[in-house]
């Protein structure tokens, strides 16, 4: 892996560019999670489309308590149930170990930094911060390499003491844990949710730095429909709709951003919102609420998928599909 391009001309910056890339990618989703979809993701580009005239779909067993599912990337499309027609044909993925992990990618870039620096390519010190954020994420312990929850605890205390607003609280969220990498993604959209549901329903949850939010989320979503349900499905509405709609929007900027620090952070934004709406729709699936939301779980996936894989977007609405393989981690 070399910072070099146009014959061997060495481009001032391109490690910085590079590093910042592995580790937005591999902070989506927890680590081995984020490098088992890469090698899922490259063994499926790896190979073939079709075979004799038939599509070809991936089995894709993420996770063994799991059925598999199967994905066909020509077109892009995710299935729950094996495709049948005579037209289809089901393959297994290869050995995933040929493939290199996002994990490797970014400890290849650390060294090719520290060796830039050993040959007076770049300044000591230089991309100090960036360095320090692969070692903590490389370090092989979850709670370590992602300690952001801790965050989100003080924010909850400061909210339901009114020493900050929400808006200010969430904005301060976005840049010390969203944009520092000190959760991924989705664990990142997840905690923010728990956070601005609590605060729009005054009921705040004891015993929240032990549990799993996972579990918290329904929980406080049914101790408020017992306080209102229609006001309470009310808010869940506006902030999926909103969430999606953000999606969409933070997709195009990305899409026309004018520098890459720019469209790093759209595009960061974009998985984020379209994974919170993702999130109101299971909600709503599970818990059998009767709200309406204007937008569907499969646009949202995609809207998910497609900003996590850069592939452009032809439309947001709920009628609008994006042409790409869809690989849940829920």
């Amino acid at each position: 892996m070399k910072a070099e391009v146009f014959g061997g001309e060495f481009i001032l910056g391109a490690y910085e560019v590079a590093l910042a890339h592995a580790l937005a990618a591999i902070a989506i989703e927890p680590t081995m999670q984020s490098d088992r979809g890469q090698q899922i993701a490259k063994a499926m580009a790896n190979g073939p489309r079709a075979v004799d005239g038939r599509r070809v779909w991936w089995r894709v067993q993420q996770d063994i308590a799991k059925p598999p599912a199967y994905i066909s990337i020509a077109p892009g499309e995710h299935r729950d149930e094996p495709p049948t027609g005579p037209k289809d044909l089901i393959m297994e993925l290869p050995d995933l170990d040929e493939y290199p992990t996002l994990t490797a990618t970014v400890s290849q870039l650390v060294e090719d930094v520290k060796q830039a620096v050993s040959q007076g390519l770049l300044a000591p010190g230089s991309n100090a911060g960036l360095l320090a954020t692969a070692a903590r994420l490389l370090c092989g312990d979850p709670s370590k390499a992602f300690p952001g929850r801790s965050d989100f605890r003080q924010a909850a205390v400061q909210l339901r003491k009114g020493a900050v607003t929400l808006e200010g609280v969430c904005q301060r969220l976005f840049d010390s844990v969203l944009f520092s990498h000190r959760l991924p993604i989705v664990s990142f959209s997840l905690e923010m949710l728990l956070l601005q549901l609590q605060a729009m329903t005054a009921l705040w949850i004891d015993g929240h730095a032990e549990m799993d939010p996972v579990e918290l989320l329904p929980h406080l979503v049914r101790r408020a429909m017992r306080v209102s349900a229609t006001a309470v499905q009310l808010q869940l509405r506006r902030v999926g709709l909103g969430n999606y709609q953000a999606g969409a929007n933070r997709l195009r900027q990305a899409q026309t951003a004018l520098t890459y620090p720019a469209c790093l952070i759209h595009t960061q934004l974009a998985i984020h919102h379209y994974w919170t709406a993702s999130m109101l729709c299971k909600i709503r699936s599970d818990l059998d609420l009767k709200m309406t939301l204007e937008y569907g779980a499969i646009p949202a996936e995609e809207g998910f998928a497609c900003s996590r894989s850069g592939l452009p977007s032809e439309g947001n609405s709920a009628e609008d599909r994006i042409g790409t393989a869809i690989t849940r981690s829920e």
